[in-house]
């Protein structure tokens, strides 16, 4: 099996578990978007670890629910 068709049978994989507003296909570039919803904590952070730094980030959702 190649290399693409392993790719094929994951997505198609996904799309079979997942509901059309939880998971988008874009069948052009072989590659999908898995939308996720969560309710988190108001003091929620987020650490980047890149080499030997890390970094914290504070996520703040607006009213429409995007991270900023």
């Amino acid at each position: 099996m190649s290399s693409l068709e392993e790719q094929e049978d994951e997505l198609l994989a996904l799309h079979s578990i997942f509901d059309s507003d939880e998971f988008f296909r874009d069948e052009s570039k072989f590659s999908g978007e898995i939308r996720v919803s969560v309710e988190l904590p108001s003091d929620f952070t987020v650490v980047l670890k890149e080499g030997n730094s890390i970094q914290f980030k504070k996520l703040y959702l607006s009213p429409g629910g995007q991270f900023k």
